[in-house]
């Protein structure tokens, strides 16, 4: 700082010990001695104004990298990528891979005195002895964070070996353009060729009797003009179709699609794309995988809105990541039926109303959303005699035809009441936070009978009665669950405690309409996704029930890579440990009852990785430049990337507190 700049600075400190005096002398109590707090306070004023002003100052030293080159080792799997050799140990100049030169510079840079940080996932030193031992094999290749680390931290200068593949390169030049250090790259890597499956797209559900459909986007880059890409398409691991295709222009994108029958045999069924084309230098992003669940006859879940809001849009994948069934949903619009789903392909489509009515009466759950007077009647005999049902009443006529016993309602906004009634929901939704969540609206009154049990409370306002606004309902040896009031979409479109209540509630619920069936969705616990991305935690659905542990192994052929007893509380998700990429088996059990199946099933986790797609930054980024070196300032940085000022901080403020606990005061 400046000479001018210390001299406010001083002023300032003095106005804050002002300051603490005035309080002491106005509003303490008088005691003796007390200018040692006033001092212990304003200190901390003190440093806090000094963290404002961040001066450099020669804080540090060179064991800390302050001061010297720093030299960052992109650690990225991209950096593995080499033409494949028939001796590939025996590596020469033009066999050897972006890493052997990477780690060949970084060890000719330690030698001249510059500290290795490998960077990729995160940001740590490598001794130079280390190097050898080193791996690449990080997912991500982010570097804007890791400069500002840097030059934050009082780098003298930075140089970044690495194949240019960042994620966070559209802007590297401006911003390293406003760095106050210099910074340099080493691109490492010559043109390689690549290809590689981006994307599959499949249906989630296909029935036996009918083909399926499955997408295949491709991108290739560095292959040699009119090269061809050899696509296969395997059906759990034997080939179910094979094509060839021009390989595109670097960067573009090919996309293939294959028509297949559905195996008659039904159950999950994976199918694998794998991409084989000349000059392919990176087999991680050659295979993706997909899974179908193929089933004789349609099930899962189907919904039908006779009047469109935003439930529907929230509702159906909730039940679909609950239940683990396929989910279909239909829109009426205008005087016909359009799909609605996640995917795009199941979006928008034109479906005739006996293809709704087929899906609704196969379904295992048949959901009905704004069931009322405008409803056709099918639709109101198929909500009375389907075995389950989700039902939203559009109005008391609507809940009247479902045999509910209705009075005079209300609008208004109705929240739902702490206390929840007895029900077979109780359990799952026990310790729900409803101050959190948003007001329902339009009531319709449902009184409770023997045949009917509300699960959930509210009141107008906060105030008077609590009336029903989730009903259950068992009549002829069917379950139905009832929304007695519009506006659940509140709690989804809200994130934290809301969404997460929409989709226990929804879970349990769903659970509830399904306990004791012999359908798919019976499993008590399940992957979710089936296809886990590499390296990441495995995420589990857990179905309504009422275990209190579970055991869940995880096989790789015939040996258990995971065994591990779960503590369940009702509906929920959990996590386990990423697995190395392959195809597993699972297998849940009671650890009561180790010999009783639970649920079983296959998952597989992805050898994929999308580091080869990213393209490189131009090579023209090794002459990008900060400020420039400050050579004769070696071991200055600035004040707040050192925590001395902090630890100092947190010490006056401790002895100030002790300090006026021995002298009473508060």
């Amino acid at each position: 700082m400046s000479a001018s700049d210390w001299l406010l600075y001083a002023v300032a400190a003095l106005a804050a010990l002002g300051f603490v005096s005035l309080v002491y002398r106005t509003r303490e109590t008088a005691v003796p001695g007390r200018i040692l707090p006033v001092l212990l306070r304003a200190g901390v004023f003190a440093v806090l104004l000094l963290l404002l002003w961040d001066p450099e100052l020669p804080l540090g030293g060179e064991d800390a990298g302050v001061g010297r080159r720093w030299v960052l080792l992109d650690g990225t799997l991209s950096m593995t990528a080499a033409p494949q050799t028939a001796a590939p140990q025996t590596a020469t100049p033009q066999t050897a891979t972006p890493w052997d030169r990477a780690r060949e510079a970084a060890r000719a840079a330690a030698r001249d005195g510059a500290v290795i940080y490998l960077f990729g996932d995160g940001l740590r030193p490598v001794p130079p002895e280390s190097l050898p031992a080193v791996r690449a094999e990080a997912l991500q290749s982010r570097i804007l964070p890791f400069l500002a680390a840097a030059a934050e931290s009082g780098a003298g200068a930075v140089t970044v070996i690495s194949d240019m593949r960042l994620t966070d390169g559209e802007g590297l030049v401006n911003a390293v353009a406003a760095l106050p250090i210099a910074v340099r790259f080493e691109p490492v890597a010559p043109p390689l060729g690549n290809a590689a499956v981006v994307d599959v797209t499949a249906p989630r559900a296909a029935g036996a009797d009918g083909t399926l459909e499955v997408g295949v986007t491709l991108q290739a880059e560095g292959l040699a003009p009119g090269d061809t890409m050899t696509v296969e398409l395997l059906e759990s691991g034997g080939e179910a179709g094979r094509a060839r295709l021009l390989a595109p222009s670097a960067g573009g994108l090919a996309r293939a699609a294959f028509r297949v029958a559905a195996p008659r045999a039904g159950g999950l069924v994976r199918y694998d794309v794998a991409v084989r084309a000349a000059g392919d230098v990176f087999p991680d992003d050659d295979v993706r995988s997909v899974y179908v669940s193929v089933a004789s006859e349609e099930g899962g879940v189907a919904l039908v809105s006779f009047r469109p809001d935003w439930e529907p849009r929230f509702l159906l994948p909730v039940l679909g990541t609950a239940t683990g069934l396929p989910t279909r949903g239909f829109l009426l619009a205008g005087s016909g039926y359009v799909t609605m789903g996640a995917a795009p392909e199941e979006v928008g489509r034109r479906v005739t109303e006996s293809e709704v009515r087929s899906a609704l009466a196969r379904a295992d759950i048949a959901v009905l959303h704004a069931l009322g007077e405008a409803a056709p009647s099918w639709a109101v005999e198929l909500a009375r005699q389907a075995a389950r049902v989700i039902a939203f009443p559009a109005d008391g006529a609507g809940a009247q035809a479902l045999g509910l016993d209705v009075r005079p309602g209300g609008p208004g906004e109705w929240y739902v009441a702490a206390e929840l009634p007895p029900s077979p929901l109780a359990a799952a939704l026990a310790g729900t936070p409803t101050d959190a969540l948003p007001p329902l609206i339009e009531l319709i009154a449902v009184r409770d009978t023997g045949a009917v049990a509300g699960a959930l409370r509210a009141q107008r306002g906060r105030h008077g009665p609590a009336e029903p606004v989730l009903v259950l309902q068992t009549a002829g040896g069917g379950r139905r669950v009832v929304a007695a009031a519009r506006g659940f979409w509140r709690w989804s479109f809200r994130p934290g405690e809301p969404r997460e209540v929409y989709r226990k509630l929804w879970a349990a619920a769903a659970g509830w309409l399904l306990q004791g069936e012999a359908v798919a969705a019976g499993a008590i616990v399940r992957p979710e996704p089936r296809v886990v991305p590499r390296a990441e935690r495995l995420r589990w659905v857990a179905a309504p029930s009422d275990l209190d542990a579970l055991r869940l192994r995880i096989l790789a052929g015939d040996s258990a890579v995971t065994d591990t007893t779960l503590a369940l509380r009702g509906a929920g998700t959990f996590t386990t440990p990423p697995l190395p990429p392959g195809h597993y088996r699972y297998v849940a059990s009671s650890p009561r009852r180790p010999a009783t199946l639970l649920a079983d099933g296959p998952i597989t986790v992805e050898r994929f990785s999308g580091e080869m797609i990213v393209p490189p930054v131009s090579a023209r980024a090794d002459t990008v430049r900060g400020g420039t070196q400050r050579g004769g300032e070696r071991g200055r940085r600035r004040l707040h990337s050192h925590p001395a000022p902090y630890l100092l901080a947190i010490l006056l403020l401790c002895a100030d507190w002790i300090v006026r606990r021995r002298k009473g005061l508060r």
